[in-house]
Order: structure tokens, then sequence, then C-alpha cells
């Protein structure tokens, strides 16, 4: 390798692969496997990354349809602030509703997850609890897909990067969701996960999404991020580097670096 050339490790977590979705109408749909999401515990684990203020739905079944019209479970985040935020549908169709305390609209990646234990509903950001509200009710379901990017009924379309979206038939505790924060797999209860990576397949339960307009792959700032970390390792003082759309939502990067 010459003087001043890096290699940056472009599928460590600091460069994380995953879907991107524009805000406007794209989504992953998972279709023909309602009934297999219609339960009563649950925990939904993903990587986010956006720099967007609005509703934005990360997962769910819910149409987030306010009382006494809500049904399912979905995680988004709230209009002006970002928050994380869990909505269920009571068995009366009343809305339960959790939000976080902290804005995720800075561009880079967060682990989000929520869960329903039967006690509380929560939220969670990069494995440290962010918000809860008690609710020991049922959940009423009507039959809805599980969306990615989009909500089951109004739009709310995502923003920005998904990726890795995890769903269990059961409330993960602190400690699991803290491990899974740091790479750790919690196989126990899980139901799917859809890596986003390099396609669309559910690689545990085999309820494949149809992808609606997002793009897999690594992108700008994702790279950016690779290419930081390798030049503090090999000490350069600068670098720069050239984004490039290969075709089917890929990128390739080229680099120069600079030694200090």
């Amino acid at each position: 390798m010459a003087a001043g050339d890096v290699t940056a490790d472009i599928n460590t977590i600091s460069a994380r692969k995953g879907a991107l979705f524009d805000g406007t109408d794209d989504m992953v749909e998972i279709v023909g496997a309602e009934i297999d999401y219609e339960v009563q515990r649950f925990t939904i684990l993903a990587w986010v990354k956006t720099a967007t203020d609005d509703y934005l739905v990360v997962a769910g079944n819910s149409p987030f349809n306010n009382t006494p019209t809500s049904s399912g479970y979905g995680l988004r985040t709230n209009q002006s602030v970002a928050k994380l935020a869990l909505r269920l549908g009571d068995a009366d169709g009343t809305e339960i509703n959790v939000v976080g305390a902290t804005s995720i609209n800075d561009n880079i990646w967060h682990h989000v997850a929520a869960n329903y234990d039967g006690s509380n509903i929560r939220v969670y950001l990069d494995g440290v609890e962010d918000g809860i509200t008690a609710f020991t009710g049922t959940i009423l379901f009507v039959t809805r897909t599980i969306k990615i990017g989009r909500s089951g009924n109004i739009a709310n379309y995502w923003k920005g990067h998904i990726s890795d979206v995890k769903i269990y038939n059961r409330g993960l505790t602190a400690a699991e969701i803290l491990a899974a924060s740091k790479g750790e797999r919690i196989a126990e209860g899980l139901i799917s996960e859809w890596l986003l990576k390099d396609d669309y397949t559910d690689s545990v339960g085999g309820n494949d999404g149809t992808n609606s307009g997002s793009r897999l792959g690594n992108y700008e700032a994702t790279t950016e991020e690779a290419i930081r970390a390798a030049r503090s390792a090999a000490g350069s003082a600068s670098a720069t580097y050239l984004l490039a759309d290969i075709g089917n939502g890929r990128q390739v990067v080229s680099t120069v670096i600079d030694e200090a």
C-alpha cells in the first residue's frame, strides 16, 4: 500500500449498512403474515438514522389512529422534537402512548427499542430506557400488515436509514436491550429479523419484506465515518473522497489521504 493510502472498513458498526428511505413514499411491507405479529407482549429493535423533525415511523402494525380507533403497536418519532414514541391501541381503541426524552435528529446511527411486558410500555435509546408508561391492558388488533418505514394507515414515511429490524413475541428485559445495543444477538422470542443490508428477507421467520422504493447499501455519511476512523488510526491529517452511485442504490467511494 502506497504511503498515505488508507483502507476504510465500511462493514463496521461505524459504517452500518441499511435501507435508505426518502420520506415521501418509500416503505417495506410484510405481506401475508399478519397473525404472526398479533402478540400481547412484544419488543421492536432497530438501528436508525435521521436528521428530520416529523412523525416518522420505524416499524409496526399500528395505523397511529387516535382514540377511539387506535389499534396494534408501532414505533415512530414525534413530530417537532424527533423523540421516540410507542403507541398501542387497547381493547377499547384507546391510544396508549409513551414518548422518550431525547431527540434523535442528529443524523447519526442510534439503536432504538420499544416494548410491552404486561406492566409497562417503554422506549429505549442506545440501550438506555428513555420513557415509560404504565399499562396492563390488552392490545386490540385490526388486520394490518407490519410495515417498515411508514405507518399501517396514514403516511408518516421515514426519512433516513433503517437497519436490522427485529420483532419479538415477548418484552425483552432492560439488560437484554442494553446487550442488543452493544451487538449481542438475543434469540429467545425472536419472530422476525430484517437486516436490510443486501436484501429484504426475514432471516428468522421467513416473512420476507416487499420493498417499495427504499435503497440498499452504504451511503455517504456512513462511508465518511469509516474513512474518518481509518484516518485517525493512520494518523493522517486530511482526506478527500468522491462518492459515486453505481446503480440499484449502491455506492462506491474513492479516497485520497494526505498524511500529517
